[in-house]
């Protein structure tokens, strides 16, 4: 019990940690498209490479905190069924080999 209490932990810091970069992200960002606006809005929009490059460690640090578990322990879940199948299988065999 103690190991999946420590498991949740681990999980519940790296969403909070994940919520925090997020909203670090978006008021940057804002402040960022905010300057581009109100001072030089006729160049090229170079808020765009901080916005893009940024978003992408965004989006993968999403997939970590949300994502990497439940693909886990899907993976597990099919594994375990692939297993219950095949012991089946080989146990309705040596039945019928017995008969």
């Amino acid at each position: 019990m103690e190991e999946k209490n420590q498991k949740l932990l681990i999980l519940a810091k790296e969403r909070v940690a994940f919520r925090s970069h997020f909203i670090t992200f978006a008021v940057v960002n804002l402040f960022l498209w905010m300057l581009w606006l109100l001072i030089d809005n006729n160049s090229e929009p170079w808020p765009i490479l901080v916005t893009g490059g940024w978003g992408i460690a965004i989006v993968s640090h999403y997939f970590k905190a949300y994502k990497k578990r439940d693909w886990i322990e899907q993976e597990y879940i099919k594994l375990l069924e692939e297993e219950d199948e095949k012991a089946y299988w080989e146990q309705k065999l040596y039945r019928h080999n017995e008969k």
